[in-house]
Parts: C-alpha cells; structure tokens; sequence
C-alpha cells in the first residue's frame, strides 16, 4: 500500500514541478518555488521529530558551510544562532543531512552541489557525549542531491562525479544523487558491489539504479528514511560553542586567606589541593635559584634531601597514580626501586654512614647534570626525532641507518617506540610519547606515513613551532585497505592541516609513484598543500623496509643541507 502512496505522490510532485515551470518565468523566484515544492512534499512524508530549513550550518570555530537548499535538522532540540522566514544559522551537531536541490542536474550545478557538500563534511564537530553509538555517528550530517531532471544521462553523471571525487576527501563526498526522472546514483562496497552504502570511504564504488519516476523517489526516501532512524545526533553545547569562541567567561575571585588547604582545583585532567599548592609555591622563597639556573650544590644537596621526594609524592596524587614510573630530574632518573632507595638513605643520612655516601654521590651526579645542562642551553644544538608509522617500529625500515648517521656526526636524535595496535595507537598516546621529549625552534622531525599527519595535529594542537619537518609517504586520509589500519589512523586526521605552516617555515615531502597503500593523487594531495620541496621516488613504493628502503640516501643529503 505504501509504494503506491509514494507512486502518487511522485506523479503528484512531477505534475506540480511542471506546472511551476510553466506558469513562473523569473528563475530566482522559480528555484524558491521548486524547493518549497520539494519541501512540503517532504514534511508530509518525514516523522514529526525531524525538521527542514534553507541557510548556513557552523561549527563550534565559527567556521560556515555555503548555503544549503535543505537542512534536515532537529525539530525539538536544535538552537538556531538566527532565523527568518527563509534562512537559518544551524550548529552542525543537531545536523542529521543536507539536500542540494536542482531543477536540472547538468555539469555545472553537480560541481557546484559537490562544494557545498564538501563545505558541510568539512566542519567539525563536539565530541559525541551520546551513549548509544553506531556507524553514522562519527560521519553525521551525510550530503544528498535532489533533481527534477538532467541533461545528461544518469551514466554521464555517474562518470563526472567520479572525476570530480578524485579531488575530494572521501569522508566529505555526496552520499546519493537522486535524478527523478532517471535514477540514482549511490555508493557501493567494493569488496561486496551489491551492498549499498550511504558513507563514501576509499573503498566504496559509485554504482547507479536506472529507474522510473515512481521508483526512484521511492527507493530515494527509503534510504533516506531508513538513515535518519538510525543516526544518533546530539544537543549541541552551546556553552562549549562560547567557550570556543571566549565569549563564555566566569571569573571566580576568592580572597586567599578564605580558601582552605583542603579546598580543590580542578581544571581538565588537573586536581590540586590548595595546600598542596601552597607549599610547591613556598618552594620558590626557600630556593630562589631553583628555576634560574644559578643554584649552589649546597642548595641542591638540601632540595634534594626536604623537598624533593616530597614534591614527587605529591605529584603523583595530583596524577592519581600510587607512584611515578620514573621520576626524572636533570636527566638523571629513579626507577620506583631506586626512588624508594633514596628516599630511604634521606632519612638515614645522620644515622647510617653507607645511606650518607649513596645519598651523597647521587646529589653529585645530579648536580654535575645539572651544570652540563645549564651550560648547554647557552648554547642549544639542533635535535632530530623520528616516529614511524602505523603497526611500525623504531628498528624498522631506514630508521637505525639514520639514526647512526646522524649520531656519527655527534646529531642529538631521538627515535621514540610509539604505541601502536587497535586500542593502543590513537592521538593522545602519541602526543604522550612527544610530550616528554625536547620539541623547539631547533628540532627537526622527520616522520613516515600516518606519523606526518600526526605530527601537523601534535605541532597544531600544542602550538609548537620547530624548524623542519621532513614527510615520507604522508596523507591525511583513509586508506580503506585494511579496517585496523583505518581504526588507528582515523584519530590522526585533522582538516586544517595546512595550518602547520604557521609553525613551520620548511617542509620537505618524499612519497612514490607507485605506493601500494596510499594512492599517489593523496599523497600528492598532501604534499601541495603544506611542502616547500617534494620530491618523487620512482618505483619507491612506501619507501620502506618491503621496497630495499634500509637506508635512505635522499633523506640524508636534505638533513645535511640544513
């Protein structure tokens, strides 16, 4: 009973599309008719819950979409930022698609309706708080085409969509065109070509249904429907969206002598008693010299014996950790063992003469680092680090023949083991690993694969500025080759890549004309978008250890040109 419904209806919304061609000539007020045509239709057709608008979407940046025919959009819990009668402002979380709407489908408005597509998949959302989770809730709001008809065939629509995909991210590509009088155009999997999918990735093919009239809106508002049930959006934050833009301030001002010792400071992952951070305050009275790089042994024997272990234990309740796995300081560092030891001889000092000499020798070993390491950042070196790849290993490929090189001319390099595996490898294991090593306007990273799109996201984020950086084999996109491999690299990817410019003034990419799992157009993609210099090895593949890439001479001419 229902498809003949929708059969009527479809002759219904063809009869009164003519009827509107005919009888208006103007082609604005033409176009406004055609979507309210199409939109009535829809209101009658969709569930209460679900509401659609014409304007622009934003993001929690401030960053808009073009101007979109059709928001489908929530109709109870949606904030709108300005609304008439004709145009809204929407926050992307309460987006569940967009619907690009055409009188005539030709070449030039599918390009057009390919951008504003894009400009909508290329926002970025808040961070889901939804409990229920599924597929569509990490690719939300999904774009679709709506035409009355076309010049071209369905095939040669097909065909120039695919060419016009080549320059698009495959996550900001359209989900279903849908010709009225002709068919639709959908994506399929292309290890399964008869599984329809609404999510285009690199591994997803554009196959087409030639169809009638009745049929294809139909088949339309039944993938359509069949979507819009199953994706969970959210209510948007709109105290996040003002925090985001520092238009969502509360100062809090307590007196001092009103807080307690007991009173807490939490902020993110911080938590500090207030006596806890009275007494690390004092620390500065009771040892000026402590940051300034001018204390005495004297002053390091007596932080080292009152305050030091002290310090630690209360950083490791900050950290809500029992105890630190490695305390480190000026370079010298206490395994948990070693640091009880310690602590152990502090106490003993004046009553054993063996805890006396232990203590007394680790303080002269700190102590003799400490002066190397004032005295060397009067004169800072150039510091190298290289990070692999997904599923990778700093043992592997060119890594250990760079590494000797560079030490063999007395280079400072760092060549981190990164955490990988589904469930281990994602942004912020990776920041943790960088965190804790010596990043400035010194440093040169050089990073291969997923490590080169991590590390724009890393300098990005933390605003760190470096002086170079050289890619091998970079992209910022899915590889749609393996499905762990996309688990671990989707957290890495970042739209705004381009701004790791900002922090770094060269930028050199190496990538291959034959990479058997980045395609060439994507890391050429990648490459014009950020590089200084590119370079092409011919038949290089990944340039890795599989390719004879045990060494890296290229590599290593560009390091000594520096």
């Amino acid at each position: 009973m229902f498809i003949y419904n929708l059969e009527d209806v479809a002759k219904k919304l063809k009869i009164d599309f003519e009827g509107i061609t005919k009888q208006i000539e103007h082609n604005g007020v033409k176009g406004s008719a055609r979507e309210d045509l199409l939109k009535d239709y829809l209101k009658k057709l969709l569930p209460e819950k679900y509401s659609i608008s014409s304007g622009i979407i934003i993001d929690n940046s401030q960053k808009q979409s073009k101007q979109q025919d059709f928001i489908i959009h929530d109709a109870f819990n949606c904030p709108s930022f300005f609304k008439t009668e004709s145009n809204s402002i929407l926050p992307i979380e309460s987006v569940y698609a967009t619907i690009e709407v055409k009188s005539t489908l030709d070449y030039s408005t599918l390009e057009q309706s390919v951008k504003n597509v894009e400009s909508v998949r290329n926002l970025n959302k808040l961070t889901n708080r939804n409990i229920i989770r599924n597929q569509y809730d990490n690719f939300y709001p999904l774009g679709f085409v709506f035409a009355y008809s076309s010049t071209c065939s369905l095939e040669q629509i097909q065909k120039k969509l695919f060419e016009l995909n080549k320059n698009i991210n495959s996550r900001h590509q359209i989900s279903i065109i849908c010709i009225l009088d002709k068919g639709l155009i959908f994506n399929v999997q292309k290890n399964n070509v008869t599984e329809v999918t609404l999510i285009p990735s690199n591994n997803t093919l554009l196959g087409r249904s030639d169809s009638g009239l009745e049929s294809t809106l139909y088949s339309f508002y039944l993938f359509l429907l069949e979507y819009l049930d199953n994706v969970h959006i959210q209510v948007p934050s709109l105290i996040e969206y003002a925090r985001k833009n520092n238009s969502f301030k509360v100062s809090i001002n307590i007196p001092n002598e009103l807080i307690p010792d007991d009173a807490v400071y939490k902020e993110g992952a911080i938590e500090l008693k207030y006596g806890d951070a009275r007494k690390m305050l004092n620390l500065n009275n009771k040892y000026p010299n402590l940051f300034n790089g001018k204390m005495t042994y004297e002053e390091m024997f007596n932080y080292l014996k009152d305050d030091f272990i002290p310090l630690c234990k209360m950083q490791a309740k900050i950290a809500k950790v029992p105890r630190h796995d490695k305390v480190t300081i000026y370079g010298y560092s206490f395994s948990p063992d070693e640091f009880s030891k310690f602590e152990n001889y502090a106490l003993n000092y004046d009553t054993y003469q063996e805890s006396k000499e232990n203590f007394d020798n680790i303080v002269k070993n700190i102590y003799s680092r400490y002066k190397m390491e004032v005295e060397g950042k009067n004169e800072m070196k150039e510091n190298y680090i290289i990070i692999h790849g997904s599923f990778g290993s700093k043992d592997g490929n060119w890594f250990p023949w760079l590494k000797e090189q560079l030490e063999s001319k007395d280079k400072k390099i760092d060549v981190p083991q990164m955490p990988v595996g589904v469930g281990k490898q994602n942004f912020e294991s990776w920041s943790k690993v960088l965190d804790e090593l010596a990043i400035n306007e010194n440093t040169i990273i050089i990073a291969h694969s997923i490590a080169p799109i991590f590390v724009c996201k890393y300098l990005i984020t933390n605003k760190i500025a470096v002086k170079k950086l050289i890619f091998v084999c970079g992209f910022n996109n899915y590889l749609g080759i393996d499905k762990d491999f996309d688990a671990v690299n989707e957290p890495m990817f970042i739209d705004n890549f381009e701004d790791v410019k900002k922090y770094c003034n060269d930028i050199v990419c190496y990538f291959s004309n034959n990479d058997p799992y980045v395609k060439f157009d994507v890391e050429k993609s990648f490459a014009d978008k950020i590089a200084n210099r590119q370079y092409i090895i011919k038949n290089g593949g990944h340039i890795n250890s599989e390719t004879g890439y045990t060494k890296f001479e290229e590599i290593l001419e560009e390091v000594y040109n520096d």
